[in-house]
């Protein structure tokens, strides 16, 4: 018989919409389910391919079900923490989070650029209104333009994005003769 997520401990449940977001979460998504997390997956939009094709254990579920899904989901779960990409506009990023708040419980993001901070957590009419608990973002630099755009500066955690880790991985993959023929084509010098 099956088990219930209920009997598989403290769980956390993780959500992604847009490419970016998912891009920027999916590392760390990885890593916990590395490290055997009981970790819940859930995704729309480009991040469904994107993350199903990094062989993580994902279920989509569109934004138009979210509305009556995610109470449900959160029920059954009862998860310890949220952990979120971002997205611009209406998202499951945004749904998780206000599922989470309601209930009191913790949720992470984690930022994927220095662009439109003010819309990726917006209801249209409260600029962070969607914005988790702690949102990880790239550096002081990103931190310091969202507070000057009114952010809660003790919510914001510059530790780095890390999907910016991946590139030193990727970069090895890439080979030294490949990159000198490539520097070469572009006229670009060592």
């Amino acid at each position: 018989m099956p088990r219930s997520p209920r009997d598989l401990g403290p769980r956390i449940l993780a959500a992604a919409h847009d490419a970016g977001g998912c891009n920027a979460v999916a590392p760390v998504l990885k890593e916990l389910a590395a490290r055997r997390m009981p970790l819940s997956i859930f995704a729309d939009g480009p991040s469904y391919e994107l993350l199903s094709k990094q062989a993580l254990d994902v279920q989509r579920l569109e934004l138009e079900e979210a509305g009556t899904r995610v109470g449900p989901l959160f029920d059954s779960c009862q998860p310890k923490l949220i952990v979120v990409g971002n997205s611009c506009g209406p998202s499951l990023e945004d749904r998780f989070v206000v599922e989470a708040r309601k209930r009191k419980g913790p949720s992470v993001g984690i930022l994927d650029s220095w662009l439109l901070y003010d819309r990726r957590f917006s209801d249209g009419t409260d600029p962070w209104a969607f914005l988790p608990d702690t949102l990880v973002v790239m550096d002081t630099t990103a931190k310091n333009d969202m507070v000057g755009l009114g952010a809660p500066p003790e919510r914001l955690l510059p530790l780095g994005q890390p999907q910016f880790d991946q590139l030193q991985i990727r970069g090895k993959a890439f080979g030294e003769a490949t990159r000198q023929s490539v520097r070469a084509s572009l006229g670009v010098p060592s």
